[in-house]
């Protein structure tokens, strides 16, 4: 059975939360700090899956289906959210890591002023802030 048809998701409840979390390594051989890992939770409170059934071939079965896959489809979006922003993480602190390191200068523990100057001074942030400025 194929169908094809329009479908609204709603996250209810306390909706959807995002946890990035980086981990930085310096060892007393490196002139700057290496992001050695970036990873991503996504986790959705509760999630409505609404069915155009106008737009359906089906419109009595798949309704019911739907019922029965929901935890499986709300899991399946959380960790292909987790694994795309995963992947992204690990691409950004590499270009974090490599401004790190041709601002060649050391520092100490890591702070958030700190941080905030790195993303700053990247060449993705300089893209954004080009974005952002076409748009305003």
């Amino acid at each position: 059975m194929s169908d094809s048809g329009r479908v609204s998701l709603q996250f209810k409840g306390k909706g959807a939360s995002l946890r990035m979390i980086f981990t930085m390594l310096q060892e007393s051989s490196d002139s700057v700090p290496r992001i050695t890992e970036g990873s991503c939770r996504f986790t959705i409170s509760d999630m409505d899956i609404k069915l155009d059934t106008a737009t359906l071939n089906h419109d009595i079965l798949l309704p019911m289906l739907q019922k029965m896959f929901k935890g499986i489809i709300q899991r399946k979006i959380e960790s292909e959210i987790e694994r795309t922003l995963s992947n992204f993480l690990q691409t950004l602190a590499d270009k974090l890591t490599v401004t790190l390191k041709s601002m060649n200068r050391k520092f100490g523990p890591p702070t958030l002023e700190t941080a905030k100057q790195v993303l700053k001074s990247s060449p993705m942030a300089q893209v954004f802030d080009k974005r952002r400025e076409k748009i305003e």
